[in-house]
């Protein structure tokens, strides 16, 4: 199965990383609050906050390290993180690789798109998957011009 990770912008791979860092510091502070406290309530809360800072390590944890695009039975899958979108690839009508901004977009039959965020050095292999997939997918390039 052909996979295509997802490129991130600068500020994502700076933000991801600090998120880590804060979820990780909050989980080991709450942990050490509920530990050392005699007051069930603010266990509780502790414990509480312990768990929610784990949640968003693990969210941030798997969008750095799981978001990618993978292609099974005529299907892309983008999968960011936990969280996951299918695109039928037989309802794909056109690719279009906007030179200037250099985005690779993917149009539909139902007049909806959805913009391929991967690097540019791999558009022509995640073109050519596509076009595996689905020969009929008409491929575009287009310089976009300011009116």
């Amino acid at each position: 199965m052909k996979q295509f990770n997802v490129k991130f912008s600068l500020a994502i791979y700076i933000l991801l990383p600090v998120a880590l860092l804060l979820s990780g510091g909050g989980v080991a502070w709450n942990i050490y609050n509920a530990v050392n406290n005699n007051e069930l309530t603010k266990i509780i809360v502790s414990v509480l906050t312990a768990v929610l800072s784990f949640a968003i390590f693990l969210l941030a944890f798997s969008v750095l390290i799981y978001s990618r695009y993978s292609f099974k039975n005529k299907t892309a899958i983008l999968r960011f993180g936990f969280f996951g979108n299918k695109f039928d690839l037989e309802k794909a009508i056109k690719i279009v690789h906007f030179k200037l901004s250099d985005k690779l977009v993917l149009y539909f039959e139902n007049a909806t798109y959805t913009t391929i965020l991967i690097k540019s050095t791999a558009y022509a292999d995640f073109i050519k998957t596509v076009r595996e997939i689905n020969p009929q997918i008409q491929f575009d390039t287009e310089t976009e011009k300011n009116a």
